[in-house]
């Protein structure tokens, strides 16, 4: 295990037993000031324990089997269910949310390892977004490609950061596992397709994962749409 995810899930073991400490030694003669300091205290070993879940579950997801279930989708369906399931997380930072997507193209793909992969890139650019801002989600088609562009209004990625980003375990955030881009690359990667990124600092950025719209040797009639 990297000594960055080590270091990541000793600090929330050590942060819930700090506060497991202030509730067992909590004074006793104000009983509303202890209930008041236990529920602060057990807020905080939540948050921690929400932590150390976050780091197990990205390992968990980077050492996922890397066979793919293909099967056709509509590109604007599996993009709404990305945008849908990072609404909570976008609302809490007073981010807004926008998909812009034509109904009709199709892509054949894993629907779980994309939707993980558009899901990590977008949770992301709302953690960069400064609150009243905006991230576009755009799918688009051309030549036989899928591309999903995803544009936030941060303070965009210094050009040093700009390959590093996508290396297993390497983050400038405090309570990141460095796992989250690296996923969306290799789920990318094993679809045949690639994911780039454009940033201009104090402009924001844009990351496109690029999809073959079928891969090779797929026939007509497999896995319909669904």
């Amino acid at each position: 295990m990297s000594s960055v995810v080590s270091h990541q899930m000793l600090q929330q073991i050590g942060l819930i037993g700090i506060h497991a400490d202030l509730i067992r030694h909590a004074d006793g003669d104000d009983l509303a000031a202890a209930v008041a300091q236990a529920k602060s205290n057990a807020a905080a070993i939540e948050e921690a324990l929400g932590g150390v879940n976050r780091v197990l579950r990205d390992l968990l997801v980077f050492s996922r089997d890397l066979r793919l279930n293909l099967y056709e989708h509509r590109l604007a369906d599996v993009l709404a269910e990305c945008v849908e399931e990072c609404q909570a997380q976008a609302a809490e930072r007073a981010v807004t949310l926008r998909l812009e997507c034509p109904a009709e193209p199709t892509v054949v793909l894993d629907k779980l390892k994309m939707k993980q992969a558009v899901v990590n890139v977008l949770r992301n650019a709302i953690e960069a977004s400064p609150p009243g801002s905006w991230v576009v989600v755009r799918g688009s088609t051309r030549d036989g490609w899928a591309e999903v562009a995803i544009t936030d209004r941060g303070p965009g990625i210094p050009e040093p950061d700009r390959n590093a980003i996508f290396t297993p375990f390497f983050t400038t955030k405090e309570q990141g596992t460095g796992l989250g881009l690296a996923i969306a690359r290799e789920f990318t990667e094993a679809h045949g397709g690639r994911i780039t990124v454009e940033s201009e600092e104090g402009t924001g950025a844009t990351f496109v994962l690029h999809l073959p719209l079928r891969p090779a040797g797929w026939g007509s009639g497999q896995h319909a749409a669904r």
